[in-house]
């Protein structure tokens, strides 16, 4: 059985990030590398909470932090 890990509102923020200060830059470059070389070491798991405020994000790319979410090949997104 994998472990859990629980994905909150800031990591699928940082993903989508289009923000060009330095902190940024690299939240958004760590976030995706950890998304796609260690998620897969985890079920993950988020709240009603999170998709919910990912779904109101600002901007051009409003969408992209919910579709991270939803569109995750093989884990179940868990509403709690």
């Amino acid at each position: 059985m994998a472990l859990t890990v629980y994905i909150e509102t800031t990591i699928p923020s940082a993903y989508v990030s289009v923000r060009t200060d330095p902190g940024s830059v690299y939240r958004r470059e760590a976030t995706r590398e950890w998304w796609r070389e260690q998620l897969h070491l985890y079920e993950p798991w988020t709240s009603d909470n999170v998709l919910w405020s990912s779904g109101r994000e600002s901007g051009q790319d409003s969408r992209r932090p919910l579709d991270l979410l939803n569109h995750c090949p093989g884990y179940w997104w868990t509403l709690r």
